[in-house]
């Protein structure tokens, strides 16, 4: 990582690879195996002086392999088809804009996941594909403002976008079917006294796109 004044630069990879996990028990069976790769990248800059602006990305890859997981004559039996991997990707941006007696932060980001799982049916003779797909928006914009040292007022909106999909031999799900979004308009005056009496008043409107307030 790097940092100074008007930057700052952090990177994080980690690998994990692990073998020789087995949910089946016998003689010759396979290993089973679970492996992950993260990555982490993080950038701050300082575009005035009172102006910041921190992003971030984040990569997430998870492979294993497994056993049926399932009950009947094949319960816990070696399996060599089923496997599954997971991909999740985050990225954001948090501004921040500080003026007298207050500041104005932003705090947004997407997540996207996808999820693929092979797994062999028995009554098929075949290997299942099953897929997962999510995403989510996120936003956040609050104002504080200080009226003294002691009592300051916040005024924001969050705002959460939802949507999924799934694919598989039993089902057809769509992100145009499975889809939501809540905007949450709110206020919040906080006191905190001297002698350790703090008081938080507030209100906050949740709005549902599907279920209404």
């Amino acid at each position: 990582g790097v940092k100074n004044k008007q930057f700052s630069f952090f990177t994080q990879l980690n690998h994990t690879h692990t073998t020789g996990i087995s949910e089946a028990k016998g003689i010759n069976f396979e290993n089973d195996i679970f492996s992950r790769i993260n990555i982490n990248q993080k950038v701050g800059i300082s575009v005035l002086k009172d102006l910041l602006f921190d992003l971030y990305a984040n990569y997430d890859k998870i492979k294993n392999t497994f056993d049926n997981p399932y009950g009947g004559i094949n319960y816990s039996s070696d399996d060599v088809y089923n496997n599954s991997v997971s991909e999740q990707f985050r990225i954001g941006i948090n501004p921040k804009y500080t003026y007298n007696k207050g500041e104005l932060k932003i705090n947004a980001g997407y997540l996207g996941l996808d999820r693929n799982i092979n797994q062999y049916n028995s009554w098929t003779s075949s290997v299942d594909l099953y897929k997962y797909f999510s995403k989510n928006v996120s936003i956040d914009v609050v104002n504080k403002y200080s009226f003294s040292e002691k009592l300051f007022a916040l005024v924001g909106l969050q705002y959460n976008y939802f949507s999924m999909a799934q694919y598989d031999a039993y089902t057809n799900i769509s992100f145009q079917n499975a889809k939501f979004n809540i905007a949450d308009p709110y206020f919040t005056v906080v006191y905190n006294s001297d002698f350790g009496f703090n008081l938080n008043s507030g209100v906050r409107l949740n709005t549902h796109s599907i279920y209404g307030n």
